[in-house]
């Protein structure tokens, strides 16, 4: 049933334009494993440290330590778990494992699920979780008597234990597990000062030929079981909503309250950075996090930019749109699943990283315009209804789309103060018969002045209609 109500459009551009150096996804953006480490925060090593604090006559009060949360995993066995997982709010998922040392990239791949649709997803949880899915794993118990967000054995811990004495067991198990933060000179057994994480995020744009930055990007800075978030302001910038005493390990989740970008049609897009103890600035230039945060810019310019007035795609956080990157060649396409389907268990827009024509990478102009015109049709298939939307003939879909996703890459372009044409001659379309003949220049000419004419042996539209707007 699912396969016999899917309906679709095949609506990208005709003609794309391509980079010339073919950047090939490569071993670089895959995220490897340095080495594991030693957990100090595990309740087995909180209680050494207690045990070594006492011996060495640091602390003389007796600190009951109990698991407050738990390190877990979970490995999705089809589509309906990974929604399930991905939907709750509650929990922030990691696609590689938390106790280790890893290298920069984008994607963590285990050996083990070679082959396998969905990989483990890591993060903490309070011990009195339940599983929404039934592969769940317990990896380690831990102590986190500070995490205000625990279950009620938590809350009970952080009236136990005071600041100093934590401060000093926290200090102690790292130092024992060969995590120290640093030599430290100050008094014994005390952390260094602690510190509020920044981070600037931009992409390089092949048409302007320099890096702008990314607004709207939701990043994590992690110390262990431990992370805050920020939200990259319009100038990249990321502050980080709480402080940490050592290196962190960023993050960038590629995904807002209203959409997320998926690496292909079900992983969640991420970039990683290893642990390092400054400010991260991410100058992104390659491999696919580029598209990720190329299409992210132009889901922003939708839900909250300037669109001159047009409509915009409902903002429900409940049915986020899924902008689903597939790092191959193929035709971007909005998929209208009928309400028959659940919406939220396949991918709502494809979008392609190479050109059907040559196979190269396209350019981020290409895509950031894709982008915009496939959520297009998103906003017009909502003002509409499924049903209402599949009766309009394709010629008024595709010309609606195309001249959204010109004017609004226009305007976005001559906001940095450089000029966009688009990827071909709009003004020169031809007239039916055509090999895309649903392509039109239709809205492009009630809002242009641009009279066509007669080229290249086709009748082209005789424009004496110009003066609308978008809206």
């Amino acid at each position: 049933m699912a396969i016999t109500f899917v309906s679709c459009n095949t609506n990208e551009m005709p003609n794309e334009i391509s980079i010339k150096q073919n950047l090939s996804t490569n071993t670089d953006l895959i995220i490897h494993i340095i080495k594991k480490q030693e957990n100090p925060y595990s309740v087995t090593n909180m209680r050494k440290a207690l045990m070594k604090l006492q011996q060495e006559g640091l602390m003389r009060t007796d600190v009951n330590i109990q698991a407050t949360h738990l390190y877990v995993r979970f490995l999705p066995k089809d589509s309906l778990e990974f929604e399930t997982l991905m939907k709750d709010t509650t929990l922030e998922l990691f696609s590689y494992p938390l106790d280790c040392e890893l290298t920069a990239g984008e994607k963590y791949i285990d050996s083990t699920l070679i082959g396998n649709q969905f990989t483990w997803l890591y993060t903490k949880v309070p011990v009195d979780f339940v599983s929404p899915v039934s592969n769940y794993e317990i990896l380690e118990y831990l102590y986190l008597p500070t995490e205000t967000t625990g279950s009620q054995q938590a809350r009970q811990e952080v009236k136990s234990i005071n600041t100093d004495n934590w401060k000093l067991l926290e200090q102690k198990s790292l130092e024992l597990t060969g995590n120290a933060i640093q030599k430290t000179t100050q008094p014994k057994g005390m952390q260094k000062a602690r510190w509020w994480p920044q981070v600037t995020v931009n992409v390089y744009d092949d048409l302007m030929g320099r890096f702008i930055p990314v607004e709207g990007v939701t990043v994590l800075a992690r110390w262990w079981f431990n992370w805050e978030s920020g939200v990259t302001n319009s100038q990249g910038i990321a502050e980080m909503s709480g402080s940490f005493g050592g290196k962190v390990n960023y993050h960038i989740k590629w995904e807002t309250g209203f959409w997320t970008i998926r690496d292909g049609a079900f992983e969640q897009a991420y970039s990683n950075n290893p642990s390092q103890s400054g400010n991260w600035v991410a100058n992104i230039d390659g491999g696919k996090s580029k598209y990720y945060a190329t299409i992210h810019r132009a889901a922003q310019r939708m839900y909250y930019g300037d669109i001159q007035n047009a409509i915009r795609p409902k903002q429900n956080l409940n049915e986020k749109v899924k902008l689903c990157y597939f790092d191959t060649s193929g035709r971007s396409v909005y998929w209208t699943w009928s309400n028959f389907v659940d919406i939220n268990l396949l991918p709502d827009i494809k979008i392609y990283g190479k050109s059907t024509i040559n196979d190269l990478y396209r350019t981020t102009s290409d895509v950031y315009a894709t982008t915009l015109h496939e959520l297009a049709h998103v906003a017009h298939c909502n003002t509409m209804g499924n049903i209402q939307f599949l009766q309009v003939k394709d010629v008024v879909v595709e010309s609606w789309a195309v001249a959204f996703s010109y004017y609004i890459t226009r305007k976005t372009y001559s906001d940095y103060g450089y000029n966009y044409y688009g990827n071909y001659d709009y003004q020169n379309w031809p007239s039916f018969p055509t090999t895309e003949h649903y392509y039109s220049p239709l809205f492009i000419d009630l809002i242009d002045d641009y009279n066509q004419h007669f080229v290249d042996g086709y009748y082209v539209y005789d424009d004496n209609i110009s003066g609308f707007n978008l809206a």
